[in-house]
């Protein structure tokens, strides 16, 4: 179901781009419905308009880079992406599923595995993380963190 949906996107995804010259940054974001329009605010608030992303689906966000991976290959070639936005929410299902908990180092492990990911593939492609809050209720915040990557341990 996922690949058939990732297709038909990619698809409507061509047509749109052989309207458009400018560069595309591809939004990754989990589908949870709580998510539709708080992310579509926060994206606005970082100054992005509807025809400057790509918005894409993936349960956990980044927990399914890997499995969205040869998707994420195509479009980028065949769209032209340079930058990756990568959105992962508090209260996740899909973390809670994975790990037994929603955990804030969990969601950092695996954004910064994406990261390096994305890196390794396409090494001059941007990618931004993020974490979109809740108010400890399970209602997101329409109000995006960024994740910065952690320093590296100084060797004593």
């Amino acid at each position: 179901m996922t690949s058939l949906c990732l297709i038909v996107r990619l698809s409507s995804l061509l047509g749109r781009l052989e309207e458009r010259k400018e560069e595309l940054i591809a939004v990754l974001r989990c589908p949870d419905p709580r998510n539709n329009s708080k992310v579509q605010k926060a994206l606005k608030q970082l100054g992005l308009k509807e025809k400057d992303y790509v918005l894409t689906t993936a349960f956990g966000a980044s927990l399914s880079v890997q499995i969205t991976g040869p998707w994420f290959q195509q479009a980028i070639r065949l769209l032209g992406i340079k930058e990756v936005l990568i959105i992962n929410h508090r209260d996740c299902k899909a973390f809670q599923d994975r790990f037994g908990a929603d955990e804030y180092q969990d969601h950092m492990d695996c954004l910064l595995d994406a990261k390096k990911w994305f890196g390794t593939i396409f090494p001059r492609l941007t990618t931004r993380l993020f974490i979109m809050p809740d108010d400890g209720q399970g209602n997101l915040i329409a109000k995006l963190q960024e994740i910065e990557e952690e320093p590296e341990q100084t060797k004593e």
